[in-house]
């Protein structure tokens, strides 16, 4: 009887830390990808505080940058396609286009070093078209 009892006792036990094993596991709120883990296991955070980025498994919106060429009044009248490395020719809407020219990303520069500019635009995306968040695409202008 008391080997049967020391049994229960750990089983208990084994069982209690289960539960709490379980209320220390984070879940999101909805589905995602991990873009970015900002604290790792056993690293200490304060109630709050972000400990990952997480965005849409399949974006929505799309950021493009126009050439100076392309007049703003030009681009709300324009189609645009998007097309990535595995997808192509998915037809894009037009939403807005930002008050100025800025800097794009250093991944986007035809030569390292060289900054280029663009005035950004936003466009909405079909849903389920593919595109990884994140994947870079080209944007077309269709005529």
């Amino acid at each position: 009887k008391t080997v049967m009892a020391s049994i229960d006792v750990q089983t208990s036990r084994i069982e209690s830390l289960a539960v709490q094993y379980q209320a220390l596991q984070l879940r999101a709120k909805s589905p995602g990808t991990v873009q970015k883990i900002l604290a790792r296991p056993g690293q200490s955070v304060l109630p709050g505080e972000p400990v990952l980025i997480l965005s849409k498994s399949s974006p929505s919106q799309l950021l493009g940058w126009a050439p100076e060429r392309l007049q703003k009044n030009k681009a709300e009248e324009l189609n645009f396609t998007a097309s990535s490395a595995e997808i192509t020719d998915i037809p894009v809407s037009f939403l807005r286009i930002g008050p100025a020219f800025e800097e794009l990303p250093q991944m986007l520069w035809k030569s390292p070093g060289i900054p280029e500019y663009g005035q950004p635009i936003l466009f909405e995306l079909p849903p389920n078209t593919g595109l990884a968040p994140g994947a870079p695409v080209q944007l077309s202008v269709v005529f």
